[in-house]
């Protein structure tokens, strides 16, 4: 059997199995970065706060509850999409609903986080990952679940500033049940 360079089945065939495998592997691996660069934020933090002085103190307490909220909720996430991916494809919707609605929280706890913390430049290399673990999760979610429908939408002409607006929304499912032969009653 001739296979594809990414090692996807017979060549030319998609095999949404070995992709989600390839997205969770690239995904846990942007979280495990998020969590490296949350833990040295800690640290960081921990440090300058023991040689700051009153004022700053507060600032800092505030900072330090937020990396190590946003780290537990990248821990979730971790786990989330492990779960995920062990329930294989044709799954209900409730995990990958869970999955997105802990992503969308992340991005904005970690991008509030940049502009609040802009002074520490680490929120924006945390903000830079997470964006990027996005798509992956998304990408995992569509080889593991079944699209229903799709809609396009947009909007003809130049509105404000010149940018166009369009959206985009699909419906997922659990993969229709194959017929089965019934058997022959013997009467």
């Amino acid at each position: 059997m001739t296979t594809t360079r990414d090692g996807d089945g017979p060549a030319g065939e998609y095999d949404s199995v070995s992709a989600a495998e390839r997205d969770l592997g690239v995904l846990l691996g942007i979280l495990s970065d998020v969590s490296a660069l949350l833990r040295q934020l800690e640290e960081t933090t921990r440090l300058v706060k023991r040689d700051s002085g009153v004022g700053r103190v507060a600032y800092l307490d505030e900072e330090l509850a937020v990396a190590q909220q946003l780290a537990e909720d990248v821990n979730q996430l971790r786990k989330t999409a492990q779960v995920l991916w062990r329930r294989g494809q044709g799954q209900e919707l409730d995990l990958a609903v869970s999955a997105t609605a802990q992503m969308a929280m992340i991005r904005a706890d970690a991008n509030d986080a940049r502009k609040r913390f802009s002074g520490n430049r680490l929120w924006a290399v945390i903000w830079g990952k997470v964006k990027r673990a996005a798509p992956r999760l998304w990408n995992l979610i569509c080889h593991l679940l079944h699209v229903k429908e799709w809609c396009v939408s947009g909007q003809i002409g130049t509105p404000v500033l010149g940018l166009a607006q369009a959206g985009i929304s699909v419906t997922f499912g659990p993969s229709e049940p194959k017929p089965t032969a019934r058997p022959r009653s013997s009467t």
